[in-house]
């Protein structure tokens, strides 16, 4: 059972590299085949994985046979608890999704993408299973890598070209910031494992300055690949031109394994040096803030729909970033349900946009493609489904953020958030809804270019009913507690690494969720009737809004300027070192 971790990886990888040896004679069919059998593999090795540490506590993997040493440990290991294990699936899943969505979203796609694609899942499995901080930064890049090709993937606009530079640039400075840290980290305790660093800056506390700045740069980078702002410039134009595959994955298993990332770096590497403090809540529920905000405002504005749940993510990850900031395992519990119900329910939002523009032949404009949904019965369910979760209806998932473990003030902060961002994104989405789906321009003539394949429905469909399937699990919320007690239990985490643990903590539930958990939905409904309406005070509204100076400003920054994107990275790592020198003290 130990060796299940390293085949869930091993998988991926081997077929990939099939594919690659034998490219040049392979036809579709048998790539499509070869990658879709390796992702139920991967998928059901991930599964077992979460029983087995759900039942019999963490496996633990020394790679090669090279355990931990004294004084120190020279092998790798693979340290799989009931989170990364449950992290692995989601992005297993996610991934065979987008597998199963690209047959017929491509008419032509050579084996190279399906290489990618394996490659980029492989990474994502070891990033979410290592317990060594090199190889995480390895893993990091691979994903990175391959997604940065496929943004590009079969597209030779500009906007396509501008947006997977973009990317490269952001996310490779971000990608630099974590060596960095670790290189700074590794020649202060000679280790790279995550629990041995933890242990080592424990007993023999490094500077201040030190742990500060490597704290800023491990959040800063995982964070903007999390596309939390202000570091989330690049996020808009990448899904705006990439294949709907790559934005299905970038939704659904990205924005989770970068929240995951962090939150698994701080707490076996840090949070021994730099305990939980009021200026790392401040710094948590900051960052968290601004991404609520400034996702809701651009997704709010936005007409074209693939940026509006691009910008729809920024806001969502704000929340769960915010509700970090309580540092409790009902806390972070809470924060995981509810970026995996946004990442499947902004994933299924993502294949029906994709349906709907394969029909009329272009980009999906909200004011520009009214009525053309009508006749897209099940398309209509499954944009419906992701409307609903967008904006809170799903509220076992949704509000378990804010049902414990957060200070009064903090609660305060994180359940306004959640309401204005459910309000926000989800209203957005109502009026999309309401124009594509039902609205009729009367004497428009409805110019259809496609068809709609049946095919695309079926991963739709899935990844629309999942976060359903999660809401009325009963057991979820206990599940999400108890995987993240065993996250944030660091003396029970090295333990792991040098013997075999029992079964994971358990801990109290979270709470059902409170009525005012419904005012999310309803002010989503608001929000978009307010957004349609033509009554002459919500039209001045809209057009002062927008005429508004900060909210032109904003909207400014979004520009395409890559270096000004590099900047704000920098720019951050800075904030977040200052802010993390007071917690280090």
């Amino acid at each position: 059972m130990n060796a299940l971790g390293p085949i869930a990886v091993a998988i991926p990888i081997a077929a990939a590299a099939i594919l690659v040896a034998v490219l040049d004679r392979l036809g579709r069919r048998v790539a499509e085949t070869l990658s879709l059998a390796a992702c139920v593999a991967t998928l059901g090795c991930c599964l077992v994985l979460v029983v087995r540490a759900a039942t019999v506590g963490p496996i633990v993997t020394w790679l090669g046979g090279w355990g931990p040493g004294n004084p120190v440990a020279l092998g790798i290991a693979f340290e799989i608890d009931l989170a990364s294990a449950a992290v692995g699936s989601l992005a297993s899943a996610v991934v065979l999704a987008a597998v199963v969505f690209s047959r017929q979203y491509f008419e032509r796609v050579g084996a190279i993408f399906y290489v990618m694609v394996l490659a980029m899942l492989g990474a994502m499995v070891a990033f979410a299973f290592t317990a060594d901080a090199f190889d995480l930064f390895v893993f990091y890049e691979i994903f990175s890598v391959a997604a940065y090709a496929l943004s590009a993937y079969r597209n030779t606009t500009k906007s396509a070209s501008t947006g997977a530079l973009q990317f490269a640039l952001t996310n490779t400075v971000a990608g630099l910031c974590i060596l960095f840290a670790i290189i700074l980290l590794e020649g202060r305790t000679g280790e790279l494992n995550l629990a041995t660093i933890g242990h080592a800056l424990a007993g023999d506390p490094a500077p201040p300055m030190l742990l500060a700045v490597t704290l800023g740069a491990v959040a800063i980078g995982l964070f903007t690949r999390g596309a939390i702002a202000p570091v989330h410039f690049w996020i808009d134009e990448v899904h705006a031109s990439a294949p709907t595959p790559l934005c299905i994955v970038l939704t659904g298993a990205m924005l989770p394994l970068a929240l995951y990332g962090f939150e698994r770096m701080y707490w076996e590497m840090f949070s021994q040096a730099v305990p939980p403090s009021p200026a790392l809540a401040g710094l948590l529920a900051g960052f968290g803030i601004i991404s609520a905000a400034v996702g809701s405002i651009m997704c709010l504005r936005e007409t074209r729909l693939k940026r509006a749940i691009a910008f729809s993510s920024v806001a969502h990850g704000g929340v769960a970033v915010a509700a970090f900031a309580g540092f409790t395992a009902q806390a972070i519990g809470g924060a995981a349900l509810y970026i995996v119900g946004y990442a499947f329910g902004g994933a299924a939002l993502f294949a029906a946009t994709s349906i709907v523009r394969s029909l009329i032949g272009r980009d999906v404009h909200v004011r520009d493609s009214i009525g053309v949904g009508r006749q897209l019965r099940l398309t209509r369910i499954v944009f419906v489904l992701g409307v609903a979760d967008v904006g809170g209806v799903f509220v076992a998932g949704r509000s378990a953020v804010v049902a414990g473990g957060l200070s009064p003030v903090l609660q305060s902060v994180v359940q306004s958030a959640e309401i204005l961002v459910a309000a926000a994104t989800g209203g957005a989405f109502v009026r999309a809804f309401w124009l594509i789906f039902v609205a009729h321009r009367p004497g428009a003539a409805i110019e259809r270019t496609g068809s709609i394949p049946a095919f695309l429905l079926g991963p739709a469909l899935g990844l629309a009913l999942a976060p359903i399937a999660i809401s009325l699990w009963p057991h979820a919320p206990d599940v999400a507690t108890t995987a993240a007690a065993a996250l944030i239990d660091v003396r029970r985490y090295g333990d792991a690494l040098r013997r075999s643990g029992g079964p994971p903590p358990t801990i109290d539930a979270l709470a059902m969720p409170p009525a005012w958990a419904w005012l999310g939905p309803l002010g989503a409904l608001g929000v978009g009737a307010a957004t349609l309406t033509r009554a002459r005070p919500m039209r001045a509204l809209r057009i002062g809004l927008a005429r508004f100076g900060p909210f032109r400003r904003l909207v400014r920054l979004h520009d395409g300027n890559a270096g000004e994107y590099v900047g704000w990275v920098v720019g951050s790592v800075a904030v977040a070192a200052s802010i993390c020198t007071l917690a280090a003290r």
